[in-house]
C-alpha cells in the first residue's frame, strides 16, 4: 500500500514509501530512460548510499525501479534489490552524479 512521496524531500534516498498491512516499508527509487542500457542509469548521492545502508541490512529494504526505452511502445521494466544496484554502481552498470 503506497504511504508518501519523497520526490521533493532533500537527501532522502528514494522517491516513493510503501508500507503493507504488516507494517514492512518499502523504498523504491524511480527512474525513467530513453535509453536502452541501465549504465546510462544516474542515482544521486544519497540513493547510491540508501541502496548502500538497505544493502548492509539497514531497514527498510530500498528497490530501484528502472523503466528504460520509455519513448517506445515496448519499455522495459527493470526491478532491482539494493545488493543489485550495489554491485551495478561497483562494476560501473549504473553512474553516480
Amino acid at each position: 500500500m503506497f504511504r508518501c512521496s519523497a520526490e521533493y524531500t532533500a537527501n532522502a534516498g528514494y522517491d516513493l514509501l510503501f508500507v503493507d498491512r504488516d507494517g514492512t516499508e518499502l523504498q523504491v527509487e524511480v527512474k525513467g530512460y530513453r535509453s536502452r542500457t541501465l549504465r546510462t542509469v544516474h542515482l544521486q548521492q544519497s540513493q547510491a548510499k540508501r541502496a548502500t545502508a538497505a544493502s548492509h541490512g539497514f531497514p527498510p529494504e530500498w528497490k530501484l525501479y528502472a523503466l528504460l526505452k520509455v519513448d517506445t511502445a515496448t519499455p522495459e521494466e527493470r526491478i532491482h534489490s539494493a545488493p543489485e544496484v550495489v554491485a551495478l554502481l561497483d562494476s560501473g552498470g549504473i553512474q553516480v552524479r
